[in-house]
């Protein structure tokens, strides 16, 4: 065996049975390879990539075959995206319909099936195949436009829709890659279950057909009675299930060699993967619904007890100021005879705002303001902090590699024990928390509602994929002239390009009737049908004039930010983590800094002016009482400064700022394959929202100290009573 120096690690294995004493036993050397391939690819990114064709085998045996397509089916239970390359020159279908291109693909194969028994030649490469019919159940039936693949960036669609579109895909029985089609931009319309089955059906059929027809012993076998279906009857049975799943799975894609520029960027994508569903299960939906509505009333409680805790503290400051100033002016009174009566009603008004301010701390101690509206608050925090693991599948949500239903499972556990955390310690059990709230109080789209910003998203993607399709045809167009000019030397009148890619019409098409979809390869294949109709100076000019349409285009796509927009269900990429959660919430931060550092000024302003103030009265002796109203506004504010923590609140906003640049710088500097890192991408979720929890944390632990202080204090005031009683 020649070992190359090349290889860092070499796995040596043998096959060798000591119980039952033979050689030959491959199972061993087939678990290792599983169990390799599926820790390297919990570890880093990776792709099956397979083309030619593969070994028929049966279920039975098919796990010691290397080549078989029980391998890729392996692959795709790892999670390992697999890619089929079509090798063969293939026609351009064109259909109105999906079920129409598919049979127009299917006659396009038979075609090209029955040219090669012609030739003597037999149809073995059922890899190339697969690939070639995943274009044509995915994508517009074009072997040269790859079917496109964004990560997650897909339409968003708000939580009621998705679960629309979950329950009437399961009443209708759509195919299992519907999610697929969400980025896509051409017209037909999403391939069936069924239409999967019969398609792998007639696959199997086709493929075992051309092997019995090259059957050396064809004749022998027939003459004892045999025929394709009874002699391949296990290599039929384990062939038609691959194929199901692999044209049925979300991992797997196929694509033709020629599509470099697709298949670079279908690569590219590939890598960047990690483990995320495409789309939330119906019973995860149904979950983040009420996730959302429970921290929807949370927010909307804590903003009321909010409000009421600060309309009562300031009531409170403000009685206080009004009874020092009351009871100022009528002392100032008192020093007049005359005045003796307005003093008696004025020390009949303080008695009266003395008992509105008790009132006032009776209401405050009953609703418990501050604690309920912190508590709520940082719990609204956490359950969206649960939200966003669950959404970018991290922590306990990591989802097991043979059982992706584990997360909806440790989310409902989440739930389950966020809510008790949410009344443990609190008072929250004896209000109205369970009553039903109004629709309005509802704001991410639980219920009804559309996404803002998802008219001028879908504009976007209309303009590129429009963008697309003219490069495409000024491709077809620059290729068409050089081998037009290259055929002409060599005198060939069709050019290799011509040969290379022919194109079969639909019925419709050979009819005269109906229309052709719009966009993908029916816009690309008319203009190439065109072009070889055209002149040299007509080609010339369409060459110019599409230069100029996708320099126009260009411009105004140029001025489009990439962005992300959050339909609050979806799973998130780490990018779209990083945009939608930690910047959103730096950019918070940044907007509340200054404006607490203003209101934090002014107070200081203020102060410096009331003690300008108090010593100016100390000093006029006529109005020296009114000191003490000074003095009381002074203390007001000192108070009110004290409730609200500006100083404090603008401290945790610039940590978290910091924090936050720090994280993001960190993410920006790796490169794409640590990007899709599990380790890396699990330490972004988990240290941002680290950070974001901390700073709201802060609010009810400086809530719980302080009511932990005032009770040492009242314990401790208790005792000395007691020891003076004594």
């Amino acid at each position: 065996v020649d070992l190359t120096p090349d290889a860092p690690y070499i796995l040596v294995v043998d096959t060798i049975d000591v119980v039952k004493d033979k050689i030959g036993d491959k199972q061993p050397y087939s678990n290792l390879v599983s169990a390799i391939s599926r820790h390297l690819a919990s570890k880093v990114p990776a792709i099956a990539l397979k083309t030619g064709g593969s070994c028929p085998t049966t279920l039975e045996s098919g796990s010691l075959a290397e080549t078989c397509l029980l391998r890729q089916v392996d692959m795709l239970n790892t999670k390992v995206p697999v890619v089929f390359l079509d090798l063969r020159e293939r026609k351009v279908c064109t259909a109105t319909d999906r079920q129409s291109l598919i049979e127009a693909g299917m006659r396009a194969f038979q075609d090209s099936c029955d040219a090669l028994h012609e030739a003597g030649r037999c149809e073995n490469l059922d890899v190339c195949m697969i690939a070639y019919f995943y274009e044509i159940i995915y994508g517009d039936g074009n072997p040269n436009s790859t079917v496109s693949l964004e990560a997650g960036d897909g339409n968003p669609v708000p939580i009621h829709e998705a679960i629309k579109m979950h329950r009437q895909r399961m009443r209708v029985g759509a195919g299992g890659a519907g999610n697929k089609y969400r980025r896509m931009l051409h017209k037909l319309q999403p391939v069936t279950n069924e239409q999967i089955a019969e398609l792998c059906a007639w696959m199997t059929r086709l493929v075992h057909t051309n092997f019995w027809r090259h059957n050396k012993d064809r004749e022998q076998k027939e003459k004892e009675g045999k025929t394709y279906e009874t002699h391949y009857s296990g290599e039929m049975q384990c062939f038609e299930l691959c194929c199901r799943v692999l044209l049925s799975s979300e991992s797997f894609y196929g694509a033709h060699i020629d599509d470099t520029k697709g298949l670079t960027h279908l690569l590219s994508t590939l890598v960047k993967l990690d483990r995320l569903p495409a789309e939330n299960t119906l019973e995860a939906l149904e979950l983040l619904q009420q996730a959302w509505i429970e921290h929807d009333i949370a927010v909307h409680l804590a903003a009321g007890y909010k409000r009421m805790a600060r309309l009562l503290y300031s009531l409170y400051l403000f009685i206080g100021l009004v009874i020092v100033t009351v009871t100022t002016v009528t002392g100032y009174l008192l020093q007049t005879p005359d005045n003796a009566e307005i003093a008696a009603h004025l020390q009949d008004a303080v008695f009266g705002l003395s008992l509105f301010s008790s009132f006032v701390l009776t209401i405050g101690a009953y609703f418990n303001p501050t604690k309920r509206g912190r508590q709520l608050r940082a719990s609204a925090s956490t359950l969206q902090s649960i939200i966003w693991r669950f959404r970018a599948r991290v922590g306990e949500f990591l989802p097991p590699p043979n059982f992706p239903k584990q997360p909806d499972y440790n989310l409902c556990a989440a739930i389950a024990s966020w809510r008790r955390e949410l009344v443990a310690g609190t008072d929250l059990m004896s209000t109205a928390l369970e009553k039903k709230y109004p629709p309005h109080i509802f704001t991410h789209l639980q219920h009804d509602g559309e996404i803002k910003e998802l008219e001028d998203f879908r504009k976007e993607q209309m303009q590129a994929h429009e963008l697309d399709v003219l490069n495409s045809r000024l491709l077809l167009l620059q290729k068409s002239q050089n081998l037009r000019r290259g055929s002409k030397k060599n005198g060939d009148s069709h050019g290799f390009f011509g040969r290379r890619v022919q194109v079969a019409p639909a019925e419709d098409d050979l009819e005269g009737g109906g229309k052709r979809g719009e966009g993908g390869a029916g816009e690309v294949e008319s203009s190439f049908r065109r072009n070889s109709e055209m002149g040299p100076e007509e080609e010339q000019r369409n060459i110019v004039e599409l230069e100029k349409k996708i320099a126009a285009l260009s411009a105004v796509a140029g001025n489009f930010k990439p962005r992300y927009i959050d339909d609050f269900q979806s799973p998130v990429k780490p990018m779209q983590y990083v945009e939608l959660r930690l910047l959103n919430h730096r950019e918070f931060y940044q907007v509340r800094i200054p404006r607490c550092y203003m209101w934090m000024t002014f107070w200081q302003i203020v102060m410096a002016v009331l003690t300008v103030s108090g010593a100016v009265l100390a000093y006029i002796k006529s109005v020296s009482q009114f000191v003490a109203v000074s003095s009381a506004v002074a203390a007001a504010i000192t108070s009110w400064g004290a409730y609200d923590d500006l100083g404090r609140r603008i401290e945790r906003y610039t940590n978290a700022v910091r924090s936050i640049n720090e994280l993001v710088s960190w993410w920006k500097s790796l490169d794409d394959v640590d990007h899709a890192s599990a380790e890396n991408i699990t330490r972004l979720i988990e240290m941002g929202e680290n950070i974001i929890n901390s700073e709201r944390q802060s609010w009810l632990t400086a809530t719980s100290s302080e009511d932990k202080k005032n009770a040492k204090e009242d314990d401790k005031q208790e005792e000395e009573s007691w020891a003076k009683f004594a």
